[in-house]
């Protein structure tokens, strides 16, 4: 199973750490399906595709796949 660590750029000491199956409601869903809000596409075709110590980053935090 693979694990994350997202921490905040505004504020580096905000660290949250998840996997796949605990990962945050708006990260792995978000809005409605197929919204605006729909964050479906950046799990799936970013996050889940990370490589081990691999990182995206998002307007507010860098999420770094540890596992």
């Amino acid at each position: 199973m693979k694990e994350f660590k997202k921490q905040s750029t505004l504020f580096p000491d905000a660290v949250e750490y998840f996997n796949e199956d605990t990962a945050p409601d708006w990260l792995k869903y978000g809005g409605r399906e197929g919204s605006t809000g729909d964050m479906r596409w950046f799990w799936n075709d970013h996050v889940m595709k990370l490589s081990l110590d691999e990182s995206v980053e998002t307007d507010y935090s860098v999420i770094t796949r540890i596992k």
